[in-house]
């Protein structure tokens, strides 16, 4: 028989496993690590930690090629 100290431990530990499952779901679905730590309170480390502890497989960080975000050009004359 488990005492409720126990039964209380297991219970936060499911919860949290969930929680870690419905996260690396998401991420692996689209959602960046930094929506995903702005939405949980954390740092974007922590966050990438707990999804490679989760096992989700990690895409590569960085802007999304064809974007139409652009890039500083350092040989831009105007500065721009």
């Amino acid at each position: 028989m488990r005492s409720p100290r126990s039964r209380a431990q297991f219970a936060a530990r499911r919860a949290a496993n969930e929680a870690c499952a419905k996260l690396k779901e998401r991420y692996e679905g689209g959602a960046s690590v930094r929506e995903l730590a702005e939405e949980a309170g954390m740092s974007e480390s922590n966050m990438r930690r707990l999804l490679v502890e989760a096992g989700a497989k990690m895409r590569r960080s960085g802007p999304v090629l064809g974007s139409k975000r652009r890039s500083r050009n350092v040989n831009d004359s105007n500065g721009s």
